[in-house]
């Protein structure tokens, strides 16, 4: 990342043009720096900070690293200048004014523009056979596409799967690769109703997300998601038509926004077999209407089109 922010000076403005507007949109920070000087460079119109993950805040408490530890206090540096030297800073999470206001300085210049998705998307190309064939037949699956990493919280679904191995009815489906993915399969490798899937391409993604009844987002009950989320995985779900299960604090996410689905409290895999249980119990119509509110919220306020006309008054 130090790299690609020393490398990114030097970018060929002989070939590329002359920039009017800088964009610097992290998870990499240290950029923020790149793109300040580069403005002042090229003497452009507009410096845009865009925040995706907060940082250095996330490795705070997600991995319990000191405020006073060198590198968080070296990231934390090209922070304040993103903020500060921007003219504009663009979040993706609805609720991180609270921690970008106080280093800023300025409220105003803070744009709430959140990721979006395009109906392209339904386009799907077919599963391959060799994926299908991994897929139960006459079941109720609930799913999950993405990383299989600690910051979906996953051990608590697969214990919810393992609690619920008797209801010949269900199974649980996680598609997608991850460091926490030997760890879960070696612990839940005799479960009937749990099946692994490799992570598949994009492409196939609605394919597969067709065959799910119910699909699974999940968030460690930690600080850091109070300043909401703007996952990809949200639209993919919503933009199926799917009916949505969140184990998450209530963060005013596109599920509780749009009504697609319920959410129940993070880190409980007792929470998430209720909320298992009470979206099975409700009848197939409302999950196709809940379904259906999802889709209808996701193509109105996520689409290319809405977001991108949010973001050219910036430009001007």
């Amino acid at each position: 990342m130090l790299i690609f922010a020393f490398k990114a000076f030097f970018v060929p403005v002989s070939k590329a043009g002359k920039p009017d507007i800088i964009v610097v949109s992290s998870m990499p920070i240290f950029p923020s720096l790149t793109g300040w000087l580069i403005k002042k460079r090229y003497k452009a119109k507009r410096f845009i900070f865009e925040i995706r993950d907060i940082w250095p805040l996330s490795a705070q408490l997600m991995m319990g690293y000191s405020k006073y530890h060198p590198f968080i206090l070296f990231m934390a540096w090209f922070e304040k200048i993103g903020y500060r030297k921007s003219d504009y800073i663009v979040s993706v999470l609805p609720n991180a004014a609270s921690h970008i206001n106080p280093i800023s300085g300025n409220p105003d210049k803070l744009k709430y523009i959140p990721n979006g998705i395009s109906e392209a998307l339904l386009n799907s190309e077919a599963l391959p056979e060799d994926v299908e064939k991994l897929l139960p037949k006459n079941k109720t699956i609930i799913g999950y596409t993405g990383t299989i990493g600690m910051a979906n919280a996953l051990e608590y679904l697969t214990e919810a799967a393992a609690m619920l191995k008797d209801n010949n009815q269900l199974h649980f489906v996680l598609v997608g690769d991850g460091y926490l993915k030997a760890e879960l399969t070696d612990k839940y490798s005799n479960l009937p109703n749990l099946t692994f899937i490799p992570k598949i391409k994009k492409a196939y993604m609605q394919a597969m997300i067709a065959r799910f009844d119910i699909c699974f987002i999940g968030r460690n009950n930690t600080p850091l998601f109070d300043h909401g989320v703007s996952s990809n995985k949200y639209f993919d779900y919503m933009l199926a038509g799917k009916p949505v299960l969140v184990s998450s604090n209530k963060i005013k996410d596109p599920v509780e926004l749009s009504g697609c689905g319920i959410i129940v409290e993070p880190d409980s895999a007792e929470a998430i077999k209720k909320g298992v249980e009470e979206l099975m119990s409700l009848p197939k119509l409302e999950l196709k209407e809940m379904g259906a509110k999802g889709r209808q919220y996701v193509l109105l306020y996520h689409n290319f089109n809405f977001l991108s006309d949010q973001y050219s008054k910036l430009f001007d």
